[in-house]
């Protein structure tokens, strides 16, 4: 997995209830930076299509008005239609949305497990309780995850990557100092 993070690098974690909190809470991080990523993504292409539909709709009328350039107006006609076809068939407002809702999902999720961990560290939870909201949670963050599937929304292996790195060194900076 390689998301699976041997914490023996940096911390002695012992027993089971904190490594499996440690890397869902991982686990979460990721997933909010990669939903978060993928929705900045979306939104940036439909703001993009926004402004070609809305330049190519103002030069036309303008043109069209000022009679101009004769040809001008069919061109910003066909410009804005192929704009406007491919917002349409890229769903990117859709996308948008559903990733924006799905990364505020992730982040309720490993706002818990960030509580989970302090109270597993501070041995103010049993093993037993511990692991059983720590399924909970995995729980959670499937049906979350399981959103992205159903709304069909593609995986990007790069973006997967690049937030366990980051996530990584988040965390290990953030417990690093905590500690």
């Amino acid at each position: 997995n390689p998301g699976e993070v041997h914490l023996s690098a940096w911390s002695k974690i012992p027993g089971p209830p904190l490594s499996d909190v440690w890397n869902s809470l991982l686990d979460a991080g990721r997933l909010s930076l990669y939903y978060g990523t993928q929705f900045e993504k979306f939104e940036s292409i439909k703001t993009k299509v926004e402004w070609v539909l809305f330049i190519s709709g103002s030069v036309g009328l303008v043109a069209l008005a000022g009679q101009w350039i004769p040809l001008l107006p069919p061109i910003c006609i066909a410009v804005s239609s192929m704009a406007a076809l491919y917002s349409r068939v890229g769903q990117h407002s859709r996308k948008a949305a559903c990733l924006y809702f799905i990364r505020c999902d992730c982040q309720a999720v490993e706002q818990k497990l960030e509580s989970l961990w302090s109270k597993v560290q501070s041995s103010l939870i049993s093993d037993n309780e511990a692991l059983d909201e720590i399924q909970d949670l995995k729980d959670a963050l499937r049906i979350v995850t399981d959103k992205a599937s159903l709304a069909g929304l593609s995986f990007d292996r790069e973006i997967n990557q690049s937030s366990w790195e980051e996530i990584i060194e988040t965390k290990k900076a953030q417990y690093a100092t905590a500690r």
